[in-house]
């Protein structure tokens, strides 16, 4: 018996190497809450530490006379936001619906970081979830621009030769400041993109529109139904063999 337990035992603390630990933190804040000079955890100072490291929580009480913030239950997030794109530093995004821009997404948060508009009207890329792999959202983080409203849709495909015709496409939507913070497309967790090859096309005919965007990719829920019954074979058949 105990030579099973043990594996059990090592996957529960593989396990809880994602999940998050809940602390109490001080932070003081230099003009934006992008920016601190300083922040303790657990007592413990930490340099070098922005707002985007952490997730905010409840308990969450401002010291005015301070200037600083103190919270409760703030926690790590689980991976930090891995950047795919950002065109200030790879360029802008393919301009051709027949040769997209292909990005490279991992498990947990992908961002990307783009700008469409004014002579760059629009721009196209592509993602590959591989086999046991879904996108639960397509959460918009960031927009500016005096136009309110741009447009994206979303097709199966690595390519993009539909013109605008929506019969063909996944899904479309206007977006944009009113979108803030939400995901795009009604990708959701209740309404996942499985394994296969996309393309998504945006678009501003306006002013230029700066945007941001967060595509988080996990494990199927198969997959994880996959582990359990192997564990649970494994387990079946050694005790038939004990038997």
């Amino acid at each position: 018996m105990k030579k099973l337990l043990l594996p059990i035992a090592i996957l529960g603390l593989a396990g809880s190497a994602f999940a998050q630990t809940a602390f109490t933190g001080t932070y003081t804040f230099t003009g934006t809450t992008g920016n601190t000079n300083s922040f303790a955890y657990n007592g413990s100072g930490i340099a070098n530490l922005t707002i985007g490291n952490l997730v905010m929580g409840s308990g969450i009480g401002p010291s005015s006379s301070t200037g600083n913030m103190r919270a409760t239950n703030w926690t790590t997030a689980a991976s930090p936001a891995l950047v795919i794109w950002d065109e200030s530093v790879n360029g802008a995004l393919s301009s051709s619906g027949n040769t997209p821009t292909a990005l490279g997404l991992s498990l947990g948060s992908n961002t990307l970081i783009s700008s469409i508009g004014g002579s760059a009207q629009i721009e196209y890329f592509s993602f590959t979830l591989a086999a046991g792999q879904s996108l639960t959202s397509f959460k918009l983080d960031g927009y500016v621009s005096t136009d309110a409203v741009a447009w994206l849709g979303i097709k199966s495909g690595s390519d993009w030769t539909i013109g605008y015709d929506t019969g063909q496409m996944i899904a479309q939507q206007h977006f944009g400041t009113a979108n803030l913070g939400n995901s795009l497309l009604g990708i959701s967790v209740a309404n996942p993109l499985g394994a296969g090859t996309y393309t998504v096309r945006s678009q501003q005919l306006g002013a230029n529109a700066n945007y941001q965007l967060d595509l988080n990719v996990i494990p199927e829920p198969s997959t994880y139904a996959l582990l359990l019954m192997t564990g649970a074979g494994a387990l079946w058949w050694a005790r038939r063999r004990r038997g």
